[in-house]
């Protein structure tokens, strides 16, 4: 980190903690990525609140050192004013004395303000790159497994549709096995009977028979 990028933290109140987390976050949709439309929602509008994050604010603060006014502008303004931080003062006198200070190198209320509203436009623009970024990790990683959610569920949906054909045809299935089952045991027995009733009938007559053939030869010889 370079000195006036240490200065330029010590200007502004930074919140120091950051978790791992936090950090791949910033450090994924801080990339440089070309302005591109997208469909997508404005991911930054999506969660409300937040926090000051040190490695974001590390990436602002890197912004307005490599796009650093020369002469004296809002930030060297800001540093005297820093350093009337702990006179025994009212805020107004600081800004007064401050400004003092900047008039005697050819500052004036107007060009503090306009230099001021410079890195504002300078962080703006960081902002925007910022956006960018996260709509593009928006449609890669919430918008394109929304979309793999949403054809899952269609694939559930259409296969417990044919489960629910398949289920349906299956009980019909089983009925025509059970009807088809008791027709081949009523089929079965009624061919069983039939079977059984000729050989009765061919039995009794051939006994019938039988029995003349020996009373032939019993009596008639």
């Amino acid at each position: 980190m370079s000195k006036f990028l240490k200065g330029l933290k010590s200007l502004f109140i930074i919140e120091e903690a950051s978790t791992a987390a936090e950090e791949e976050t910033t450090a994924e949709t801080s990339a440089n990525v070309a302005p591109a439309q997208s469909d997508a929602p404005d991911a930054r509008k999506q969660q409300d609140g937040g926090k000051v994050n040190q490695r974001f604010s590390e990436i602002l603060l890197k912004a307005l050192e490599d796009n650093n006014q020369s002469g004296l502008d809002y930030l060297e303004f800001k540093q005297s004013l820093q350093s009337l931080e702990k006179m025994p003062m009212e805020e107004q006198v600081k800004f007064h004395s401050a400004f003092a200070m900047a008039q005697s190198m050819g500052a004036t209320a107007p060009k503090l303000i306009e230099s001021a509203q410079y890195y504002v436009s300078v962080l703006q623009k960081e902002e925007n790159k910022f956006g960018t970024a996260l709509n593009t990790q928006y449609n890669d990683q919430i918008q394109g497994r929304q979309e793999a959610i949403e054809k899952e569920l269609a694939s559930i949906k259409s296969k417990s549709e044919q489960i629910t054909k398949l289920t349906e045809e299956i009980k019909v299935h089983q009925q025509q096995h059970e009807t088809l089952k008791t027709q081949l045991e009523e089929s079965q027995g009624k061919i069983e009977t039939t079977k059984n009733d000729f050989i009765a009938s061919y039995n009794n007559l051939v006994a019938q028979i039988q029995d003349d053939i020996e009373k032939i030869k019993q009596f008639l010889k």
